[in-house]
Parts: structure tokens; sequence; C-alpha cells
């Protein structure tokens, strides 16, 4: 699933990126209580990370485990 596809630069997918875990975490009510969601999201940007969509996974992949645990 490409999201961002005339994105070019890291930088500019990594703010859009920030903003969405910004917007996604924070707290929600339902009913009596107050629920947290917590997100990870992996960058792969084409062609510098890969020509080969697979490969881009991967990176993506590799680049959100890392962001959960930097």
């Amino acid at each position: 699933m490409y999201l961002l596809s005339e994105i070019e630069r890291y930088e500019d997918a990594e703010a859009i990126a920030e903003t969405i875990k910004e917007s996604i975490n924070e707290p929600m009510r339902y009913k009596d209580l107050e629920l947290q969601i917590d997100t990870s999201i992996g960058i792969a940007v084409y062609p510098t990370d890969s020509l080969v969509e697979k490969n881009l996974l991967n990176v993506a992949d590799r680049n959100m485990y890392r962001s959960k645990n930097p």
C-alpha cells in the first residue's frame, strides 16, 4: 500500500508520519474509558531505498521496528 506516492525525501515523509502518529496517539474516550493507542510507522523511499517493491516493504518494516526501539 502506498500512502504517499509523491514524497521523494525522508524529511517530508517523517514530518507527515509524525503528524499521523500524534493524531492517532491522542487519548480517546469511549463511555467511561479513556483509550490510548500507540502506533509505529516505517518509511521507505523509492528509489533511494530500493527499486523493488518487496525490498521497499522490507525496508519500511525494518524502519518501523527501529522506531519502536530507538
